[in-house]
Order: C-alpha cells, then structure tokens, then sequence
C-alpha cells in the first residue's frame, strides 16, 4: 500500500507541474523544483511518524537491529530533508526558501527537531529504548508533525499563488495524497503503543481517529469530495 501511495502521489505531483502552467522563467524556483519541494516537505510527515514507529518496534524487540538500522537512515533523511529545504540540497534537488514566512515556520519545527534528534541518535548508539526516550519520543511526535505540516500548508499556499489557477484544488490534492503516506505510518506508531501499554486510551482514541481520516481522505481523493478541502 505505502509504494502505491508513493507513485500516486509522484504522478500527482507531475500533473501539477504540467497543469499549474508554471513558468521557470516567471519563478525564482522552476516547475520541477516546486514539485520536488511539495514532494520532499510533504515527506517530513511521513518520516516524524515513522521514526516514531521504528522507535516503538525496538521497544517491543520486534527485529530490533534491523530496525535500528531503518531508524538511522529515516532520521538521517529527515535531517538532510529539513536543512536542504532551508538551505538548498542540489543532490536532493531542493532549492533553498526565499519566504520568510516559511522561513520561521522551519525555524518552528528546527526548535522541537533540536530535542527530538538527540534522542533518537542515542537510541541508534544504544540499540535500546528506555522509558524516559520512549516518553519523550511519545510527547514530542506529534508537536513535530503539526510543525511541518503547517510548512507544508505554507508551501502548498505559495505553489497556488504562482500558477495553480488553472487547476485550484490540484495543490490541496498533491498535499493530501502525501499526507495518506504519513498516516500509515501514524496508524502503526500508535497501534504500537497501545502494544507497549503506553497511554493506552489516548492512542486507541487517536488511531481510531488517524484510521477514519484516512479511510475518509482515500475515498475523496478517489470519488471527490468537498470537505477535503478543510483537512490539514
């Protein structure tokens, strides 16, 4: 499900380059770049998640090593991803951000990456997972993930103010179709900790909401649907 997610989502970011009419010429940023950016922000959300999951599966040693090795080349994307997207990352093919307002939001997620990083660097040096990481990993996911999907909602706003009138609601779907691969790994994150016994009511509640709000943007994605609009 999570490759098919991807290739829909890449095939929509195609038709948003073609369709949003963007000209190179017109944008400090070309066509290509914009769809990159949309592409690789939009990921950040997915990776918060899923090296929370990666997290939580050493805790239970469910292939732990494997795992570990997952979690250092997950976090080390995120890393590059969210400095490249400040700064440019020509290997990425991210240009750097010109917005300021995009600028202090990536400020806003670089604050909460500062203590989340750390934590996850010692749970790769350790192989293990002690309650207090757990816990902090567990309170600080979510603050991460709301951070960057607002960069994302700053980069959709700016896409469609340079060139999606042809096509209006086509930023909002690239935007919600990568959101789908961040809620896979959202779901399992928290299926997990209920495994674990961590906040267990909390997390049954919260994945029963990740679950309908997946299954509710699938189907409008696929048939369409007004209040997609509204989801972020």
């Amino acid at each position: 499900m999570f490759v098919s997610l991807t290739r829909s989502f890449l095939l929509a970011v195609s038709c948003f380059v073609v369709l949003a009419g963007i000209s190179p010429s017109a944008l400090a940023i070309s066509a290509a770049e914009y769809g990159v950016v949309l592409n690789l922000s939009g990921k950040q959300r997915m990776l918060t998640q899923k090296m929370s999951k990666e997290v939580t599966l050493v805790a239970l040693g469910v292939d732990a090593e494997q795992n570990i090795k997952n979690l250092s080349a997950t976090s080390d994307l995120c890393d590059r991803t969210l400095k490249g997207l400040r700064d440019g990352d020509a290997e990425l093919g991210l240009p750097s951000t010109e917005s300021k307002r995009i600028v202090r939001q990536l400020d806003k997620v670089d604050g909460i990456w500062a203590e989340f990083y750390p934590v996850i660097k010692d749970v790769i040096g350790s192989g293990a997972v002690t309650q207090d990481q757990l816990s902090l990993i567990a309170e600080k996911n979510l603050p991460l993930l709301k951070q960057m999907n607002k960069a994302v909602g700053l980069y959709e706003k700016d896409a469609k103010k340079n060139g999606t009138e042809a096509s209006p609601g086509l930023a909002t779907t690239i935007n919600l179709a990568g959101k789908q691969r961040m809620l896979t790994q959202k779901m399992s994150k928290e299926y997990f900790l209920v495994a674990l016994g961590f906040d267990v009511e909390n997390n049954k509640l919260n994945l029963l909401y990740t679950y309908s709000l997946f299954d509710q943007t699938l189907s409008g994605l696929r048939d369409g649907d007004d209040i997609l609009r509204f989801i972020r």
